[in-house]
């Protein structure tokens, strides 16, 4: 299993606007 980082998967908050990992389904700063 490899894992593949895909810059289009990535995105920000709408919140907080603190960047999201791909697949984080919360942001990891303000839990939205």
């Amino acid at each position: 299993m490899s894992q593949m980082h895909q810059q289009a998967a990535l995105a920000n908050c709408p919140s907080c606007a603190e960047p999201l990992e791909s697949g984080d389904r919360f942001c990891g700063a303000c839990g939205f």
